[in-house]
């Protein structure tokens, strides 16, 4: 696995998760989260984030009952313009999972059980993030970050 490696793993934690990272999610840096989608699940979501300000640095929503990631932005309370377009739902209801999400520099690439599912340019800086919450209809196995 290429970059910095996660210095910290929970295991089993509790929804809604959040937790201060440490440091910054600078360029190199990742996270991987694995769990299973509970049945009958709406939605999950992954924010990465300013624990002081609030804002949301990247948001990665998938939502079943629309067989779509939403991915965003959140400034100041102001979403921005949803991404939605996604070439298939890699994962669903009942189904086991495991997310990575890399600062790969211009951008957040996404990796869902191994393939890269999504890029999502950075619309602000990666050096704001510390702080990451989970929460939604899902079970979590384990988060490293």
């Amino acid at each position: 696995m290429a970059g910095t490696p996660g210095y910290r793993i929970i295991y089993d934690p509790t929804l809604p998760f959040k937790a201060f990272m440490g440091t910054t999610f600078d360029n190199g840096r990742y996270l991987i989260a694995c769990g299973r989608v509970s049945n009958g699940a709406d939605r999950f979501k992954i924010d990465l984030m300013n624990g002081k300000t609030g804002n949301i640095a990247f948001h990665f929503n998938p939502r079943f009952n629309q067989g779509a990631i939403v991915r965003n932005t959140c400034i100041q309370n102001s979403w921005g313009t949803e991404e939605l377009e996604l070439e298939s739902m890699p994962f669903g209801p009942g189904d086991n999972f495991e997310v990575e999400i890399r600062n790969e520099g211009p951008c957040f690439g996404v990796y869902s059980n191994g393939e890269k599912i999504i890029n999502y340019n950075h619309r602000l800086s990666a050096c704001e993030i510390d702080t990451l919450v989970i929460a939604g209809d899902v079970v979590m196995n384990s988060v490293q970050f």
